[in-house]
């Protein structure tokens, strides 16, 4: 692979890893905060997916820690199954606050649609 592609995939793997768990932890915590009793419970199920890479990438990356060990697992996981190992367990849960009772303010829908259709026209393009 030439040095395009390896920055290519570094900076695909650091946005999968960071960028996008921040934005659903952001959009996630927004939809908990002001909707109601079942939208609320998907909305911190959420949050709660989004924040556990965040923990595991920045609690503890030095090598052999836990971090490093999360990044092969996700290396690994993205490898054999996809970018959508990842994405999923923390967008789903998101999207089913948007459709549960309850439910406010779907410009944060919107929102995760389109960071959906960013990673996956990245990963589709191969950065």
């Amino acid at each position: 692979m030439s040095d395009i592609g390896n920055t290519g995939l570094t900076l695909h793997m650091i946005l999968l890893a960071t960028a996008f768990p921040s934005l659903v932890a952001g959009l996630a915590m927004w939809r908990a905060w002001i909707s109601r009793a079942h939208a609320r419970f998907w909305a911190v199920l959420a949050l709660v997916f989004a924040l556990l890479p965040l923990v595991f990438i920045f609690g503890g990356t030095s090598p052999g820690g836990v971090g490093a060990r999360y990044m092969a697992m996700l290396d690994n996981a993205s490898f054999q199954y996809g970018w959508l190992a990842f994405a999923l367990p923390m967008s789903i849960p998101l999207a089913i606050s948007g459709l549960a009772r309850g439910s406010a303010a779907r410009w944060i829908d919107g929102l995760h649609v389109l960071a959906l259709l960013a990673l996956a026209t990245l990963w589709k393009l191969g950065l």
